[in-house]
């Protein structure tokens, strides 16, 4: 979370910046607009036939031609700076908004984390009553599979799940080599979980297309870590009550 507050100030420190280049870049641009005009109207001013020659006419005229070009060349580029600068600040505004998007994520899944560790470290309670009080939520039972992810992780969550009143199964994501095993955690679950960053893209997808063809519910992780499984769940508890 600290690493992604900075970042976002870091981003909108660098946003603000352009911002400014983009101002200065817009202002080189009307100081060029008005120096074509200047010049324009100094081409005017200067052909006067009736008080200069045919051939000093045709000078000024070339030399007013080539401050013209000058400045149509400058204004180009500052007007391929300026769009530039605006896509910079298009893209940096984006990434700031994911990011803000991704701390608030980050929050709410240590929130939903800390209040099942506070309630499970409760003292004075027996264990049947601090099994009861311990839970966030109830499963009701509920059969639930996890593809992928950290083996070593998979008590932790094993755990979790049955304090609050469900089953679990899991299962390394290995296709190629398990697809039976595979198969048959998927048959046995209500809903499956599966990290998308601790699998195979091939797995997800393999995963994702058996619980559409057998109408289980597919809930896909941002992470593999217990405090992205402890939130998802809760959500997933709570629009299944909804």
């Amino acid at each position: 979370m600290a690493k992604l507050e900075q970042e976002v100030c870091t981003l909108r420190d660098k946003l603000e910046r352009q911002q400014i280049q983009h101002q200065k870049s817009q202002q080189q641009s009307s100081r060029l607009v008005m120096a074509q005009e200047k010049a324009l109207q100094s081409l005017r001013q200067q052909i006067r036939p009736d008080e200069n020659g045919p051939s000093n006419v045709q000078k000024e005229l070339e030399s007013v031609r080539r401050k013209y070009h000058l400045v149509a060349r400058q204004k180009d580029w500052a007007l391929k700076q300026l769009q530039q600068r605006l896509t910079n600040i298009k893209r940096l505004e984006a990434r700031q908004e994911a990011l803000v998007d991704q701390l608030l994520e980050t929050t709410q899944e240590r929130d939903a984390l800390e209040s099942t560790v506070e309630n499970l470290l409760q003292p004075g309670h027996s264990e049947d009553e601090h099994n009861r009080t311990a839970r966030v939520f109830d499963l009701n039972g509920r059969k639930l599979a996890y593809v992928g992810g950290r083996t070593a992780l998979f008590p932790r969550l094993k755990s979790f799940v049955e304090a609050h009143n469900g089953q679990f199964y899991c299962h390394d994501g290995g296709i190629e080599d398990s697809h039976p095993e595979l198969c048959q955690c998927l048959s046995k679950a209500d809903m499956v979980f599966c990290p998308i960053d601790c699998v195979s893209h091939n797995a997800c997808l393999q995963v994702k297309k058996y619980c559409k063809r057998n109408s289980k519910r597919f809930v896909p992780l941002r992470s593999a870590s217990l405090a992205t499984f402890t939130h998802q769940l809760k959500q997933s508890c709570e629009t299944s009550v909804e």
